[in-house]
């Protein structure tokens, strides 16, 4: 095939990197494109989805990769990344941040942080922006500001006709309402963001609880505290934790939280969860930018893993609780060195917006309550894929919806899913922007 009319650097299957450039987060997912494409500009990645046309190719895009089902990379696709169209331009004057498409969280918090602003980013330092903001974004300082999506003032895309494309809530407006929370790569390639900055922080409060070696009891006692504390914590507090079973440690509870508030408001605003024997606090007040980066620190570069996240909208009664955590003290899969029934803060400021007011539609959850088990290869696959989908019914049966950045994709009805309520307005946006379906992939959205 002529890869020629393409521009920026192609990486076919001929170069001697390719195995590894085609790799994603998630190394459960392998699939082989024909070409990867990494777009330095704007005429890059217009001239790559030309091409893709021209020559009947499927696209993919991406940006850090991190997608859990590895919808960024196809088999037989072209895929256009726009990891270095990774500027970013602050402007205090006019209180706003502009970045390039293919930014990722590490990057924006380290330039925005050393002017003492915060970013409601997400924790992990790989993810891509554009990913992260068109799934609505959770992140820990969401109770505070909102999702990432909510700060979003302006995104520019180029569309299926190679064609640039601003949209903001004067120009485009339904485009710019469906960006925020329906999903990447269903409308185009995002090339620039732009964000409000938000209030500045001098310093936040970091913490961690941990629990080793937790009783069936202790257990239920961290369940049932949390599902009560979040929906009555205080904004400027969230955190998220989990109920592990690790090949080496043992059973054990433990959270990572960020408070905007002093070490002793912080400690009183978790004093349910110090009153539950075995509880380890670790607290310390310090500069935003040193939070952000010992959160983001622990993250590997990837990993095998299988999970599924959706939304809880009530509180478990104690049979409900106990069923959940049988799941976890049950013996992992074969292969399978951590299960966990994790959980994550929603609330505060991100129930201010309405669920029509943009594609996001599961804004007054309280959390989102998700499965995973994480093995050691692709040996374990299926042993670890169907443990996953054993206990997806009952996960189901309890929760509401699924959350579009942690996607499942055996899915059943995955639009509805996804979108809930606001799906018909999204397919409507869908047809306008893209008539052809062009940026497709398996669970994009249809008409």
């Amino acid at each position: 095939m002529d890869f020629c009319d393409l521009s920026g650097k192609v990486v076919t299957k001929n170069n001697i990197n390719y195995d590894e450039l085609r790799q994603v987060l998630n190394r459960s997912i392998q699939n082989f494109p024909i070409a990867i494409v990494y777009c330095y500009n704007y005429d890059d990645v217009s001239n790559a989805i030309v091409w893709a046309r021209k020559n009947d190719i499927s696209l993919r895009i991406r940006s850090g990769g991190h997608n859990y089902q590895g919808f960024s990379v196809g088999n037989t696709t072209l895929v256009i990344d726009i990891s270095n169209i990774n500027y970013i331009d602050i402007n205090e004057e006019n209180n706003y941040v502009k970045v390039g498409g293919g930014i990722k969280s590490s990057k924006i918090y380290k330039e925005l942080s050393s002017y003492n602003y915060p970013f409601p980013g997400g924790t992990c330092p790989n993810v891509g922006v554009s990913g992260f903001i068109t799934g609505g974004g959770w992140g820990l300082s969401s109770r505070k500001f909102g999702l990432g999506c909510d700060s979003l003032i302006e995104v520019e895309i180029i569309n299926y006709q190679g064609r640039l494309i601003k949209s903001n809530k004067f120009v485009n407006d339904d485009l710019f309402w469906a960006i925020k929370g329906s999903g990447g790569g269903n409308y185009g390639v995002i090339v620039s963001m732009t964000f409000s900055l938000l209030p500045k922080v001098d310093k936040v409060s970091l913490f961690s609880l941990y629990y080793p070696h937790a009783s069936r009891n202790t257990q239920f006692e961290f369940f049932n505290t949390w599902q009560n504390w979040i929906i009555t914590a205080s904004n400027d507090i969230n955190m998220r934790c989990g109920i592990y079973n690790d090949l080496t440690d043992g059973i054990y509870v433990s959270a990572l939280g960020l408070s905007y508030n002093d070490e002793i408001t912080t400690t009183k605003n978790l004093e349910d969860f110090l009153n539950i024997k075995g509880c380890i606090l670790n607290i310390e007040n310090i500069p935003l930018f040193e939070a952000l980066q010992k959160i983001q620190h622990s993250y590997p570069d990837y990993e095998y893993f299988k999970s599924a996240g959706r939304f809880v909208y009530k509180n478990y009664d104690t049979y409900e609780i106990n069923h959940l955590l049988s799941i976890i003290n049950d013996s992992r899969p074969y292969g399978s060195y951590l299960t966990a029934l994790n959980m994550y803060g929603l609330g505060g400021n991100i129930s201010k917006t309405k669920n029509n007011d943009s594609a996001y539609y599961y804004r007054n959850a309280h959390y989102i309550l998700s499965l995973q088990t994480k093995f050691e290869s692709n040996d374990y696959l299926i042993s670890n894929t169907n443990w996953l989908s054993n206990h997806y019914d009952y996960l189901s049966s309890l929760t509401y919806g699924n959350y579009i950045n942690f996607p499942y994709y055996p899915l059943k009805d995955y639009e509805k899913e996804y979108y809930g309520y606001n799906l018909d307005k999204i397919r409507k946006i869908k047809e306008k922007y893209d008539p052809y379906c062009f940026f497709n992939f398996p669970q994009s959205v249809t008409f």
